[in-house]
């Protein structure tokens, strides 16, 4: 049977055997034969909950979570008579879902969530990390202290991923701050060298899956791009001794850009026009349309103000650009490329920090 985390679906299995075998009790059948049941049922609710949190990767927080979740919920039961996993359908989504606010917890506070066990190497320095590339983008050793974000040339037909676009780009996931509320977003750093001769064109930038509503019903991606006009106060980028440089977000005193602009609510399918940006100060309608919202930015405040349950998020947020569903990008993403690109471009990254934090 194949499994989606294998960490995940042991941490749930072990834990439901846990609870309804030995939980307040001394066992006493020698025989392997005696639970069965107990680990059909629990075979049976892990694939629940593996199915449903798919491929996305855990560290120890997520993993002994789950475990001692799992254990407690199967405490002092019997097995239930069910080898069906869509039987355990709401009971996973709950437990994934406290899961998932412990997460937001660690990401708000700035607590590290160490990588689960022993064994992985310096490879496997940052294992919460996902390559979302598209066409010809990649990324090389991802879960590396020093990342490389790789575009090639190559023609390819539209099609790839959303929207019509045909060029190339390296997206770097970081899975962190899943349903983090936008207002405790506090800052992003990222140091990146370009390893080529430099060549005209976009840097690395990074993107922000927003959940607008904070109900899963429309997304938003926030953008800061070091290669933004000054006006915008888009972050800052300094250049280091070593030719590297260093893009630093301070979400309360620094602006996003939106992509395709910031409709005025209810979105979907947005109101009439679009929300007057902070930057330019005094810019003339139609400020949101296609191709204008690279120059308009927004604080922080601005989007909460109009969207107030606005949350970092998990999604396949439909952007041009973006994997494809059923394929979900985590919530904060480092890119260079765009829909057009065709450079040959390599930049490796570096000292990567979300809300204060190593990621």
């Amino acid at each position: 049977m194949a499994v989606n985390n294998p960490q995940i679906y042991t941490a749930a299995f072990a834990g439901a055997m846990a609870g309804m075998g030995f939980s307040d009790r001394i066992p006493t059948d020698p025989l392997p034969a005696g639970y069965a049941e107990l680990s059909a049922t629990a075979g049976a609710f892990a694939s629940e909950i593996d199915t449903l949190w798919g491929v996305t990767p855990a560290a120890s927080l997520e993993i002994q979570g789950m475990q001692s979740v799992c254990e407690a919920v199967w405490q002092s039961r019997t097995a239930l008579i069910s080898t069906n996993p869509a039987s355990w359908i709401p009971i996973c989504k709950a437990i994934i879902a406290a899961i998932q606010e412990a997460i937001s917890y660690y990401a708000t506070n700035g607590i590290p969530n160490p990588p689960f066990g022993g064994g992985g190497g310096p490879a496997f320095t940052f294992p919460n990390r996902i390559d979302c590339s598209v066409n010809s983008g990649s990324v090389e050793s991802p879960y590396s202290d020093t990342p490389v974000l790789h575009t090639q040339s190559g023609g390819h037909v539209a099609g790839g991923y959303n929207g019509g676009g045909v060029g190339n780009k390296s997206i770097l996931g970081f899975l962190v701050g899943n349903f983090l509320p936008l207002a405790a977003l506090t800052s992003i750093v990222w140091t990146w060298k370009d390893l080529n001769s430099p060549t005209p064109g976009l840097d690395v930038y990074a993107n922000l899956v927003c959940d607008i509503n904070g109900d899963g019903s429309a997304y938003k991606i926030l953008v800061v791009d070091p290669s933004s006009l000054p006006i915008l106060n888009n972050g800052t980028t300094v250049t280091n001794g070593d030719g590297s440089k260093t893009t630093t977000f301070l979400a309360a005193s620094m602006n996003v850009l939106v992509v395709q602009g910031l409709p005025v609510p209810p979105l979907p399918p947005g109101g009439p026009g679009f929300i007057a940006p902070d930057e330019p100060p005094a810019l003339i309608p139609p400020y949101g349309l296609p191709g204008a919202w690279p120059g308009v930015s927004y604080k922080i405040s601005t989007i909460l103000a109009a969207y107030p349950a606005a949350r970092l998020a998990i999604a396949s947020s439909g952007d041009g650009g973006m994997p494809k569903a059923p394929n979900k990008t985590p919530p904060f993403m480092l890119v260079t490329g765009d829909s057009t690109n065709q450079l040959i471009r390599a930049f490796k990254l570096s000292n990567i920090t979300f809300n204060g934090v190593a990621v």
